[in-house]
């Protein structure tokens, strides 16, 4: 069974690409450290907004204050079974 022929120009761009970042081994370097570092940074950008968008609770025990409502649990289930 033959590759698509889309597949078979994908896999000469790829062992051209590695031979190019072989022949440049600075700027194989260079290129690494920026996309790290740009990943680095939307990472963090988008975990910064998820603390402003999304606070959390100012509780110090959230066991000893939360607690489920029994017969509303069994009304819901009674429901169900219905």
């Amino acid at each position: 069974m033959r590759a698509p022929r889309s597949l078979r120009f994908s896999w000469l761009d790829f062992k051209v690409g590695v031979r190019m970042l072989a022949r440049y081994p600075g700027l194989t370097l260079v290129s690494t450290a920026a996309i790290a570092v740009a990943i680095a940074l939307g990472t963090l950008y988008f975990e910064a907004l998820d603390k402003w968008m999304h606070p959390r609770l100012p509780i110090a025990d959230v066991r000893g204050r939360v607690t489920p409502n029994a017969t509303l649990l069994q009304a819901q289930f009674l429901v169900l079974l219905q």
